[in-house]
């Protein structure tokens, strides 16, 4: 394994020449006022893009290849105080069962539907070293590997605010008893700020084109920015 990670650092490190060439291209014709400068800086939002999902899915590929230990997983909801409320990111408390007086490690996870129907503490299988840093890719008892997100933690998360996920799921129409007149809350649809993002993203990137004088770079910074908010706010793996 550890005779792969040379090559990996060499063709990430050309990615990212390849983009940093892209984006000096793509400025200097946007300098020199071209009418491809719109379309070179789509082309650079969505190669970074790219870029950033294929480095994801290389690293979970790796970690998920590793050899695996059982372990036990407290499921937990995280927020971070005075941030956007753009949904709740999901972590793992990793404990050893054979190791009572072990540390806890904790991993965030991108949000997979196979976690609403998970126990929590559950038995899972953990891929990976957890006395290391490098992120592991936890499976659970049904064989879904659930996508890590960032390094492993050997400490809480100080800005973090964790707490059990059923005590964050419960909405006011599953209470068996409602004040009188009192509407049931509905809950967002799972899409709600990923389709609110993208409608942002493509009015600032509409923007952008106008005031620079490009009108034939509308449509192509439009999409390009709904795509870079749009993907910015998946990748964060909250929770619908």
């Amino acid at each position: 394994m550890t005779g792969q990670r040379p090559a990996l650092r060499v063709a990430l490190f050309g990615v990212g020449a390849l983009l940093a060439g892209f984006a000096v291209i793509a400025v200097d014709l946007a300098a020199v006022g071209s009418p491809v400068a719109p379309i070179a800086l789509a082309g650079l939002v969505t190669a970074v893009l790219i870029a950033g999902w294929v480095r994801r899915g290389v690293l979970f590929w790796r970690s998920a290849r590793r050899s695996g230990r059982p372990m036990v997983a407290r499921v937990l909801s995280g927020e971070v105080p005075d941030s956007l409320p753009l949904g709740t990111t999901v972590w793992l408390a990793l404990a050893e069962p054979q190791r009572p007086g072990a540390r806890t490690r904790w991993q965030r996870i991108a949000w997979h539907p196979a976690l609403d129907a998970t126990p929590s503490p559950t038995a899972v299988l953990v891929h990976g070293d957890p006395s290391s840093r490098r992120r592991v890719t936890v499976e659970l008892p049904g064989g879904v590997r659930l996508v890590p997100i960032g390094p492993l933690r050997q400490r809480r998360p100080a800005r973090v605010f964790l707490r059990a996920r059923a005590d964050v799921r419960v909405r006011l129409d599953d209470s068996f008893i409602l004040p009188t007149g009192t509407p049931p809350m509905r809950g967002r649809p799972w899409w709600f700020w990923g389709v609110r993002l993208a409608g942002l993203g493509a009015v600032a990137g509409a923007g952008v084109a106008l005031v620079t004088g490009s009108p034939a770079g509308i449509v192509p910074l439009a999409a390009a920015g709904a795509a870079l908010l749009a993907n910015g706010w998946a990748m964060r793996g909250v929770e619908p």
